[in-house]
């Protein structure tokens, strides 16, 4: 064995990993130099931090400490349950359930459930929303409630909605991230809802199912 010098030639350029040993001795050393070397540890986006949703507007939330409390009781409401079941499945609301085949009908990619004060919309609302999601075909849930902070307003409603579409709808999460990174005040308040809703939401899921050619694979129309 022989002794090699402190600092070695390489073809790049001075080698200065033993710049401070003394008395190393090797054989048949062969050193390969590698030079402008990155390192880039990308972490995925906290989306939680980033969009900032309201964590006690979706149905899993505790009825009792926010409200609305109110839930369908087991065998009630069958027939308002099926129609939204139909609307869910064929996009038309109608008086039988089973038939949605008339020429009549037009298919609707909004169902507005109105009725007075205490008629159980929202009983309605969460009964629906527990059992589609139970089925893992829920994408999402708000519920609005009076005095309720950010809930009695539309500040909020888009990012909480993204963040649960991010987790429940396949393929969705990288196009939220892609829109975040792109424009980082995408879901800000000053921003207006068609924009918010346009860029975390709507695209978001045509592009996730175009990527993962139809998350949900049954004959469901995406109308969550």
């Amino acid at each position: 064995m022989s002794p090699i010098p402190n600092t070695l030639q390489a073809s790049g350029g001075q080698l200065n990993a033993f710049a401070s040993a003394q008395d190393v001795h090797f054989n048949d050393l062969n050193f390969t130099q590698a030079q402008n070397v990155h390192y880039n540890y990308a972490r995925p986006l906290d989306l939680f931090q980033l969009l900032n949703p309201l964590p006690d507007a979706s149905h899993t939330r505790d009825r009792r400490t926010s409200p609305p409390d109110s839930q369908c009781l087991a065998g009630t409401r069958r027939d308002v349950r099926a129609q939204l079941d139909g609307w869910v499945r064929h996009g038309t609301i109608t008086r039988d359930p089973t038939n949605h085949q008339g020429q009549d009908q037009v298919v609707h990619p909004i169902c507005w459930m109105y009725g007075s004060f205490g008629c159980g919309k929202s009983a309605i609302a969460q009964t629906m929303a527990e059992w589609y999601a139970e089925k893992g075909r829920l994408a999402a849930s708000f519920f609005f409630f009076r005095g309720a902070g950010r809930r009695s307003t539309v500040d909020g409603f888009v990012t909480t909605l993204a963040h649960q579409i991010a987790a429940n709808v396949p393929g969705t999460r990288k196009f939220i991230e892609e829109a975040i990174t792109k424009d980082p005040h995408v879901g800000h308040s000053s921003r207006s809802l068609h924009s918010q809703i346009r860029s975390l939401v709507y695209m978001p899921l045509i592009q996730g199912m175009k990527a993962t050619k139809n998350p949900w694979n049954d004959s469901y129309p995406h109308r969550h």
